[in-house]
Order: C-alpha cells, then structure tokens, then sequence
C-alpha cells in the first residue's frame, strides 16, 4: 500500500527553546516538521524543498522574519506557500504589516496549543484545496476545450465555491457559475452585465482593501492574487466571510488578461477562529480578560498616556480569606464568589477601563486617564459594593470581602512591571492592615 504522505511544515526561529517547543506541538498533526534557526537557512532549506506551510517568527538576527516573508512573496515559486508569524513583543502595527506583506497569519506568544493547531490545520486545508481547483481548472479547461466546453461546465456549476472568469480590467464577466447566486444571494444576470456589482455586498469596513486590491490587479496583471478575507453583508442582514483567489488563465500571454477567481464561503472557518481567539484571550469562569491580555493591554496604554500626558491607574484585587470559602462551602461556592465579584467590576467601571482575572482570586483593573484619587474612589466603591451584597447560596448567606492594591502612572512607575509590583505591594499592606480595605489610604 502506498504511503500517505504528510503536510511538510517549516519552523524558523532562532530560539532553541521555542523551536524545539512548536514542533513538538505541530508534530502531533502527523506533520513532516522541519526547523530552521535563521531565515538564511530557511531560504536554503525552502529551495532543496518547498514546504506546504511556513511558521515563522518576526525578530532574528541579519534577516528578520518580515523580510523573509516579502523575498517568499516576491519569487513566484514560493509566493503560493502560505506563511503563518507567530512572535512575541509584536505591536498591532508590526501584526497589520505581516499580514499585508502576504502573511495568511498572526499568532502572539506565548500562544495557545489548540489554537496554533486548529489554525495551521486550517490553513494547511485551504492550500490543499485552492490547488485541487488550480489542478481541476486546468484540467476541465484542455477538457472543456476538446469538449466545446460542455464538460467543463457541468464541473464547476456543481461545485458550492464562486468561480467566475473575468476580463483584467473588471470589464466584461465571461463566466459565473450558479454559486454566485447563493453565496451573494444576488443575480447573475446583474453581475454579467456589470461585473463590479459583487462589491456592493462588501461591509463598509472592507470595501476600501477590496477596492484597492481590485485596482492593483487591473494595473499589474499579477500571476495569482490573494484578496484578504472580506465579508458580505446579506439583504436578510446575515454576514458571511469570504475567501478569493484570482490566477490568470494564460500568464505572460499579453492578447488573454482573462482571470479565474475562486470565491469560498469561510464563515465556519472565522467562526472557529473567534472562538478559539475568545478562549485564548478570556477566562472560562468569569468571562473576563485573562492574563495573557493583561501585559499587553497595560503595555499600549502606557505608551498612549506619555504620548498624551494622561494618568492611569491599575487596581489589584484579592478576595479575602477565599480558602476557607473553598473549604466551608465547597469550590462551586467559590467559583460563584468570583463570578459575583466578576460582576460588580463590569457594573463599576466605564467602558474605557478593563477588567481581568489575574489568577486564583486575584483581579486586576485598568482605568486609563484616572489620577491616585480618582482610582481611589474607584476602588473604595468596589470594596464597599462586594461588602454589602451577600453571595447567596441554597443554605444561607456568604459574606465575601475584598482588600486592593492601587498604583499610578506615572508615579508609581512607568512601566507595566513597575505599576503592578506597586500595586502587589499596597495589597499586602492592605492584608496587614486586616483585610477588606483599600491601599495607599486616601487622603
């Protein structure tokens, strides 16, 4: 029997640790796994083997990963293997220029084991698929072409993805298979005669990208072009994300401009990716923030408050003497002890402020542009409102309390570690102090 043969993945990273790390993880996908330390050795290993998917970090030495990315977009031999970032100390501009560089992914260290799984799954899936139709486009078009076309036909108004072949400056639409009609919900006798008509449907959000991408292919006469993912906007008010790809039907044939676009429906897929992004990102208990979120959270709003000479304030909270909760009444007592006191930090706080569970009975939360008397107040009127609401159980009352920590921006410190080593501090003080109180006291 012939072997299946795997999915090749490629893992660059000049940390060891990290490296070694994700292809243990990757491995358990049966993946062939293969590691490179610096993206020269990348470069090498890609032209001995061209991978079928590309992990990647941003910060190396000599080349870096963005850099890599633009060499492997640019070379039409590898600019089809899609590549996924995965790094940390990454800011959104850095994420927003991976992806536009041709990156079909971004994930932040330290990440989530289901979610790079589920997403390297996916991706690997979405490759094998566009050239399955790449491979069947070519073959049902000599097909078609021995068949006047009847074969051909009769394939792709079969198929649920949108396949429509179009002139290269969006002029005249040759083909549209029925798809189109129950994927946009609109006619295909609009679309025929007016072939930009599809754009209607886009969310305002995307139209612009859209539009450009649309423009830069009527200009350049690309190979292959990748549309970023786009959403469609039903006359029901339904939302549905889509997936297009264009190849040109006859390269570097100057008398053909005509193009073969695929359009897939990848709601389920996006659907899948929120989830996990909201469980990567969230705790299960509470529904709060998690951890993970916290650094970086705190990280940004620092830069905005000394680039705005704003003020900002981080609260710890801790519930006191939860242990003997846990053991009087059980952990279901405690679960619900802190998804009461999860409550009343969303009741209290404004919409610019955050909230997080920063591990076991401990809380933190951020108020942007508060001053030490401000947050004070903030954190006084927390304490009091978990004092004088019960947390009510089948067989009585439990009166929870809470002590918090307060530190300030710029006084206290003007870095994310700084505030909450100043915060933990003014915690224990509060503890000391005997608990169900607020520290540095306010004057």
């Amino acid at each position: 029997m012939k072997a299946v043969q795997k999915h090749q993945v490629l893992v660059v990273d000049d940390n060891h640790d990290d490296l070694r790390l994700l292809s243990q993880d990757l491995a358990e996908l049966e993946l062939d796994v293969r590691v490179s330390i610096s993206a020269a050795m990348a470069l090498k290993q890609i032209k001995q083997s061209l991978p079928d998917l590309i992990v990647l970090d941003c910060k190396m030495p000599d080349m870096d990963g963005f850099e890599l990315c633009q060499r492997l977009k640019s070379d039409a031999c590898t600019q089809a293997v899609p590549v996924i970032f995965v790094s940390a100390l990454c800011d959104n501009e850095e994420v927003v220029k991976g992806l536009e560089i041709g990156a079909v992914d971004f994930i932040r260290k330290p990440y989530v084991k289901a979610e790079i799984l589920a997403r390297v799954r996916v991706h690997l899936n979405l490759k094998q698929r566009t050239e399955q139709l790449h491979r069947s486009l070519n073959e049902c078009r000599d097909i078609a072409w021995q068949n006047q076309e009847g074969f051909f036909h009769r394939l792709i108004e079969r198929v649920n993805s949108v396949y429509w072949i179009v002139s290269g400056d969006w002029q005249q639409m040759h083909y549209v298979n029925p798809a189109y009609e129950s994927v946009w919900g609109d006619s295909a006798e609009q679309l025929r005669a007016e072939p930009l008509t599809w754009l209607s449907r886009l969310a305002s959000g995307d139209v612009s990208t859209i539009r450009q991408c649309i423009e830069r292919t009527i200009r350049e006469l690309p190979d292959m072009i990748s549309l970023p993912d786009y959403r469609l906007v039903l006359s029901d008010g339904s939302v549905k994300w889509i997936q297009t790809k264009g190849y040109r039907i006859e390269p570097g044939n100057l008398t053909d401009d005509r193009y073969a676009w695929v359009s897939t429906d990848i709601s389920v897929r996006k659907s899948n990716e929120q989830n996990l992004n909201y469980l990567a990102n969230h705790d299960p208990l509470t529904g709060l923030r998690n951890r993970l979120q916290l650094a970086d959270r705190v990280s940004s709003e620092v830069i905005r408050s000394q680039r705005r000479g704003h003020s900002l304030a981080l609260l710890i909270i801790d519930v006191d003497h939860f242990k003997l909760v846990n053991d009087q009444y059980g952990h279901m007592a405690g679960d619900l002890a802190l998804c009461a006191l999860a409550a009343v930090l969303k009741e209290q706080i404004r919409s610019i402020d955050s909230a997080f569970r920063y591990g076991g009975e401990e809380f933190v939360v951020m108020l942007p542009e508060e001053s030490l008397s401000q947050a004070l107040q903030v954190a006084e009127r927390i304490r009091q409102r978990v004092a004088d609401k019960p947390l009510q159980l089948e067989n009585g009352e439990v009166q929870i309390t809470v002590s918090i920590g307060v530190s300030v921006y710029p006084a206290d410190g003007d870095d994310y570690n700084r505030l909450i080593r100043v915060a933990d501090r003014h915690l224990l003080n509060a503890k000391q102090r005997g608990r169900n109180c607020v520290q540095p006291e306010h004057d």
